[in-house]
């Protein structure tokens, strides 16, 4: 080839071939480079072509313009090149699961290892009915399919749900109050008595029995509510006490307040207290025998009533045996007295002397009715109630709905009871497990308790059977269908369709292949609106054939899943079926468990999981990719832990939207089950769910002058 880099034409423009181009891809892309040329180096190239030694038109079109015809028709062709090349391109990138774009060649690609992508899951709860009393006191059954429907708020729709299983309920085990009380007690230092008007204060007087202490109020705390009153005192209680009375009467004796004695002649007599000397300091303050004198006029003493008297150091207890009121002039005063005659004068000595001033006594003792004291709180395993109950028939599955101790929001757990015992006029129930601390008051156990799932059950014809077609296909009016939750299967899904042929029922497989002419059976297929077809068998290597007959095909199922049924607790409320006696239903745990049908992200993540696993847990590794391939997981860790001397799997998941996985979820159960249905069953597994840890990002945004701020600013948000 000659240098014709000086040639004033042009004509040897493009003298280097520009393809192909060497392709070259790092691992990890999510898109793949794969033309061999474009536009302009499929040109180049042509041109390139015009010049050489071995080109016998090499130097006689003297022109590289583009309107020239020759350059136009390599033009025309370098465009037919381009597009051959991107489509070349477009095709290796669907070839491929993490390159992919196209819904079909992801559906293709994960049918070449037996993937499908996984349907929206039904969302599950449990509802809590009411019986109507005054209708029935016989129990009640309330059947399975009784359909329910929420109370939709803004921008939602309403969501049916059905129950799972039949359910014996009465109307005493609706809403069973917890024992917000203990049995009533005299502690050291207070104690409840029953009513507000008590017309007690600090300051007056309580005697208890049978220790015959008798203490100081030092608070009232009326509690109007619950019509009992709190009675605190000081010093504490020494001895044990059953009982308590109120001394409402207490003063001192007669002539506490007397002037001193005046002192006379020692020949005059002393008329004003003939026991006192003429020229005493002080008045000979004696007790006649059993009588004591109380100042004031008290007519409500009466035989019986106890008289406790105090002076510094000494408190003596006696009991009145006849009382009365009178006038009395003695120690150089007058007035009315309430005289005492008391059954006994031990100790009355006591009192006598220098100690008559500084006497009090406290009398006319009036019981006070106990009352139970308040319980704040509760826990564990056993529940006492507020009643009695009839016992359940075995194991019985309930929701603890109250305050929670700790915040006082409203908390509701579900719980199972093992048993029930009755005394004294009240039920206790014994859970297979503690529950966390509730405030006693106000926390109700719900007794009719039932499980339910998402879903409207619909019953349907739908087609005619022809034993001279193989394959036949009848599609699903409604949809989407509803799949549950289910430790069956290693997706963890399980449709709720049932297929009747001739009133026979048949059987849903994953794959027609390999099932012989006699099996009856069918395969549910989805498109990407999500409605369902059932496709049945050709009569020899992949199931049987439908019978000929009118309308011999039909099809009961549930339609409704998704993250639109995990409704909030109290929204399911609308009784679409009205069973016998039934007041009203509610959920006090919101729906869970409700999962969106699986995008192509979780496909591309999930198929190569299911290839590691093949339905068999085995290794750690195993135990992170089954779990994380479960429908409703979104991402999945297995570590290895120790429990005691041997080692556990320690599974941290999170939900497919991020949410948490907590002891109530419906997923938990089933993935746990799963695992042991399909891994080793002496290998401890540890389920928790993931601890959201929240963080801030800060940036700063520069847009172009030229844009639309708040349309910029959207994209942005949208891209984080």
């Amino acid at each position: 080839m000659s240098d014709c880099r000086s040639c004033a034409c042009g004509c040897c423009t493009g003298i280097h071939a520009e393809t192909p181009v060497t392709i070259s891809n790092r691992p990890g892309l999510s898109a793949i480079a794969y033309r061999v040329g474009t536009h302009p180096t499929w040109k180049h190239s042509m041109l390139a072509a015009l010049t050489g030694q071995d080109n016998p038109l090499s130097g006689k079109l003297t022109t590289r313009d583009d309107d020239d015809f020759s350059i136009a028709l390599l033009d025309g062709w370098a465009t037919v090149a381009d597009v051959l090349t991107f489509y070349q391109e477009r095709i290796a990138n669907e070839s491929y699961l993490r390159t992919a774009r196209e819904r079909l060649s992801l559906l293709q690609l994960a049918k070449l290892i037996g993937y499908e992508l996984a349907p929206a899951v039904a969302a599950e709860v449990m509802l809590a009915f009411t019986i109507d009393g005054e209708a029935t006191r016989e129990t009640v059954t309330i059947e399975a399919g009784t359909q329910v429907q929420s109370i939709p708020g803004q921008n939602e729709t309403p969501q049916t749900f059905e129950t799972s299983s039949a359910l014996q309920a009465r109307a005493e085990w609706n809403a069973i109050p917890v024992r917000a009380t203990f049995d009533a007690l005299i502690a050291d230092t207070h104690t409840y008595v029953a009513g507000t008007a008590t017309n007690l204060k600090p300051g007056d007087a309580l005697l208890f029995s049978p220790s015959n202490e008798l203490r100081l109020i030092t608070a009232v705390e009326p509690d109007f509510d619950h019509q009992r009153t709190h009675l605190q005192w000081e010093p504490a209680l020494k001895e044990p006490r059953t009982g308590v009375s109120a001394m409402r009467v207490s003063g001192p004796l007669f002539g506490h307040n007397s002037p001193k004695p005046p002192i006379l002649p020692k020949d005059v007599p002393n008329r004003l207290e003939p026991n006192t000397p003429n020229d005493a300091a002080e008045w000979t303050f004696v007790f006649a025998g059993k009588t004591i004198y109380l100042d004031g006029s008290h007519p409500e003493l009466r035989k019986g009533m106890d008289v406790v008297m105090i002076r510094t150091g000494k408190v003596r207890h006696f009991t009145i045996n006849e009382a009365d009121v009178i006038s009395m002039s003695r120690y150089a005063v007058s007035g009315k007295a309430t005289r005492l005659e008391l059954t006994s004068d031990t100790n009355l000595g006591d009192f006598d002397g220098p100690s008559y001033r500084r006497t009090v006594v406290y009398t006319a003792n009036e019981p006070l009715a106990l009352a139970e004291r308040p319980r704040t709180s509760f826990s564990g395993n056993k529940i006492e109630l507020a009643a009695s109950i009839a016992p359940f028939s075995g194991e019985r599955q309930v929701i603890i709905a109250g305050p929670d101790f700790f915040t006082g929001k409203p908390r509701s757990e579900p719980a199972v009871v093992a048993g029930v015992e009755t005394s004294g006029g009240r039920s206790t129930i014994t859970l297979v497990s503690g529950v966390a601390l509730f405030i006693a008051e106000k926390t109700v156990v719900y007794g009719n308790v039932v499980e339910a799932s998402h879903g409207e059950t619909v019953k349907q014809v739908i087609g005619s059977g022809d034993a001279t077609r193989p394959f036949q296909r009848f599609a699903l009016n409604r949809a989407p269908l509803t799949f549950l939750s289910s430790p069956e299967s290693a997706r963890g899904v399980a449709s709720t369709l049932a297929v009747y042929v001739n009133e026979l029922k048949w059987r849903e497989v994953l794959s027609l292949y390999g099932a012989s002419p006699r099996d009856r059976v069918y395969r549910i297929t989805r498109d990407d609106e999500e409605k369902s077809a059932v496709r049945f068998g050709d009569g020899r290597d992949q199931g049987s054939r439908l019978p000929s007959g009118s309308d011999n095909v039909r099809a009961v199922y549930r339609v409704g899943a998704g993250t639109t049924g995990n409704v909030r607790a109290g929204q399911l409320s609308m009784l679409m079926t009205q069973p016998y006696g039934v007041k009203e239903v509610v959920n006090p745990l919101p729906a869970e468990g409700g999962v969106d049908p699986e995008l192509f992200a979780d496909a591309r993540r999930n198929a190569p999981r299911t290839v590691m696993t093949i339905d068999r847990v085995v290794s750690l590794r195993d135990y992170q990719s089954f779990a994380a391939a479960f429908q409703g997981i979104g991402k999945a860790l297995a570590t290895w832990s120790w429990l005691g001397t041997g080692r556990e799997v320690f599974l941290t998941v999170a939900g497919s939207k991020g949410e948490a996985i907590g002891p109530t979820h419906p997923l938990r159960k089933d993935l746990l089950a799963a695992l042991r249905r399909f891994g080793k069953p002496h290998i401890a597994i540890r389920l928790e769910s993931y601890k959201p840890v929240r963080f801030r990002i800060k940036a700063t945004v520069k847009i172009d002058p030229d844009a639309v701020a708040a349309g910029v600013m959207k994209n942005v948000r949208a891209a984080l």
